[in-house]
């Protein structure tokens, strides 16, 4: 090859680009407003509530509302007769509608999904079985049958969503993927009766024979119901245990997809609006946190096959970074289906999702998040307190009787009011990738290391702009792009598929980045080298940790780019390290990684012009690993000709205490250390110099 692509090891994640919102931002109800909110029929009694509904959603300027009704609502006339409403309500007023998950309470507060249909996989009573459940199969079927004749044409119908299509993985009641305090990590959380019948016959499908799935998996079972379904790529119960999980999870896999192209079809039949596919933006931290096997999930293939995607983009406060590197990561995922000319709509978001809390910082990265992505709606969760009398949570718009839940409600409609102008005016700029990975998941069966780089590529996300590209979907890949073609060591890629690479290459002048390993397969078919890198991925992915891999990697594309290209997309530099955001009393930081020291300089955010100095600076740091930041701020320099001085310190803002942290002053800079996720205050106090002459 003609390059030699080396790689660097980093402590640090790059800069994303600095957010500037407007704080002048005002209501605006827009001709086309992609602004809405979520109309949960658990705050909804009466036909009244339907009405006031609509009309203080058009008030708080939404041009689109997600609605979320009961399951069996065909049961329940009052329900009936309250949907219709909300239906009629929006046409008049010129709203159009998401129908959503099925699965809220009746008005008497009765759930027929959770109640009648699924039962708990275990003692929490929250996780239910889902897979390969016939009850839950039969019901997805009649609830897609009963909306598509009776809602599908709708004028301003927009899209459905339900059940297990909206955040099928690590949606909590879903179970799919549920976390274990013992192992640490997400596991399958759908162990039951019918999954292990599903996974015996899913293996006589695919296997044919009981001797063949014994020389598949080392095993000597006799009978098929004697398979037993593998807890982890370590169950000694098979010869190759990490060989029968990965087959596990690909038997979910396909089980998922038979019924969302079974139920697409069902909605098809009368309805021309898509069935969307609902993923979580925090998905990306539980594959990071689950086994790589998960792989077979083959996340760029729902991209291509679903007809548009939906995304929730919550933040949630248990985690160290409050989820930003994972919602950053499913954007960078999704903007591929924006690619594909896929619809997009972002269907919920929130502060801390269960709480409802409200930090205008964490709205506003949401909306950062999402705002390359075009979406056709921006959606926002917490609409209305749905229980009379209880405290309000800080982050809901309207209280049980309607009154403002103020100040935050202003907060929010502004927040969510801007980033409605700047998609209506065209400045929501696309999220440029620095490289298209190829992915091929059939080929990791047997090869543990080439599943760990689909983790590391998952990791790459949280902070490099990439996209990931089922290999069926090569073709959509643009020209004049760095395409990597994901490893694999244990198999070679299919000779169709190698040619198809290379002739896309030579048409799209493409540089293409291969392993050691894999690039030979594709020269011998080229009969010469290849424009782009090659790298030696297996001896460095050996060599270090899963998690520095990620940031060496990272770092290496992006200044391969920059090396090719002469720019940085999105004006992200490779060498940087952290996201900050600009409010109007200070600074908050998202630091994905360990650094040595944090530089900041405070004049940036106005702290301090020639005498115009501010009287303090608030600083917050999120750090993904949640450990503590060595900070060092340039503070402004004060004019020599002056009879003040400025003496700086440092207060720890956490909760209603107040605590003086030890700093370093250095001249015009102070030093401290700062704890993952608490607000510090940096003060400062004028002192009088005595003027010459004087004592």
């Amino acid at each position: 090859m003609s390059k030699k692509l080396t790689i660097i090891i980093i402590s640090f994640y790059l800069l994303l680009p600095k957010l500037v919102f407007s704080e002048s931002a005002t209501v605006q109800q827009v001709a086309v407003s992609r602004v809405g909110y979520t109309i949960h029929f658990n705050s909804l009694r009466t036909v009244d509530d339907a009405k006031k509904s609509i009309a203080m959603a058009e008030f708080a300027g939404a041009g689109i509302v997600n609605i979320v009704p009961p399951a069996h609502i065909w049961s329940q006339p009052t329900s009936v007769q309250v949907l219709d409403t909300l239906f009629a309500e929006c046409k008049a007023r010129n709203i159009r509608i998401i129908l959503t998950r099925i699965d809220a309470n009746t008005p008497d507060g009765k759930n027929y999904l959770y109640q009648q249909i699924l039962t708990p996989v275990d003692k929490t009573g929250r996780v239910f079985s889902i897979v390969a459940n016939p009850e839950y199969e039969e019901w997805l079927q009649q609830e897609t049958a009963y909306y598509a004749n009776r809602y599908g044409r709708e004028p301003n119908l927009a899209g459905f969503c339900i059940g297990g299509f909206a955040g099928f993985l690590d949606s909590i009641r879903a179970g799919v993927l549920v976390w274990n305090d013992k192992t640490k990590r997400y596991e399958i959380g759908q162990y039951t009766e019918v999954m292990k019948r599903y996974w015996q016959q899913w293996l006589l499908n695919t296997f044919e024979t009981m001797e063949r799935i014994n020389e598949e998996y080392q095993t000597q079972i006799a009978t098929p119901d004697e398979i037993p379904l593998p807890q982890n790529p370590m169950d000694k119960r098979f010869g190759l245990p990490h060989r029968a999980y990965f087959d596990f999870i690909s038997a979910l896999n396909s089980w998922w997809w038979k019924q969302y192209n079974y139920n697409r079809n069902i909605w098809q039949q009368s309805s021309k609006t898509p069935f969307i596919l609902q993923l979580n933006g925090l998905l990306v931290d539980t594959l990071i946190k689950g086994h790589p096997e998960y792989a077979a999930f083959n996340l760029p293939a729902w991209l291509s096959n679903a007809d548009a995607l939906g995304i929730s983009l919550y933040t949630d406060t248990k985690l160290a970074d409050t989820g930003f590197g994972s919602l950053y990561a499913m954007t960078n995922i999704i903007h591929w289906a924006k690619e594909l000319g896929k619809p997009i709509y972002i269907l919920e978001s929130g502060v801390d999702k269960n709480n409802a809390g409200f930090d205008l910082f964490q709205l506003r990265y949401i909306t950062y998040c999402g705002l390359p992505l075009n979406p056709k709606s921006i959606l926002y969760e917490h609409f209305r307190e749905q229980k009379a009398g209880q405290s309000v949570r800080p982050g809901v718009l309207y209280q049980w009787n309607w009154n403002l839940n103020l100040p935050n409600s202003t907060s929010i409609t502004r927040t969510f009011s801007n980033a409605n102008r700047i998609l209506s005016e065209g400045k929501a700029e696309p999220r440029l990738p620095y490289v298209y990975v190829i992915t091929y998941p059939k080929l990791l069966r047997d090869d543990i290391l080439a599943k760990k780089f689909y983790s590391m590529l998952y990791m790459i996300a949280t902070f490099v702009p990439i996209r990931l590209v089922d290999i069926k979907d090569i073709t959509f890949i643009p020209a004049n792009q760095i395409v990597l073609i994901a490893p694999s060591w244990k198999s070679e890629l299919p000779e169709i598929y190698q040619r198809n690479i290379i002739q896309l290459a030579k048409r799209r002048s493409w540089l293409l980045m291969t392993d050691e390993y894999t690039y030979p397969q594709i020269q011998r078919l080229l009969g010469k080298e290849i424009p782009g890198a090659t790298l030696d991925l297996a001896g460095y992915m050996k060599s270090v940790d899963l998690d520095i891999a990620a940031r060496g990697f990272g770092k290496a594309l992006g200044n391969f780019y920059i090396a090719q290209k002469k720019n940085a997309p999105n004006g992200i530099l490779a060498t940087a390290g952290l996201a900050y955001i600009p409010l109007s009393d200070g600074i908050k930081i998202f630091c994905t990684q360990p650094v040595e020291v944090l530089p900041l300089d405070a004049g940036i955010w106005g702290l301090g012009e020639k005498e115009k100095i501010k009287p303090e600076l608030q600083v917050t740091i999120y750090r993904r690993d949640g450990q503590p930041t060595p900070v060092k701020i340039s503070l402004p320099v004060i004019p020599q000709a002056t009879l003040k001085t400025v003496r700086w310190s440092v207060v720890e803002l956490a909760g209603s205490q107040k605590t003086t942290v030890p700093a370093k002053t250095v001249k015009n800079t102070i030093e401290f250390t700062a704890r993952n996720g608490i607000e510090y205050l940096i003060t400062q106090t004028r002192q009088t110099r005595p003027t010459a002459g004087k004592k």
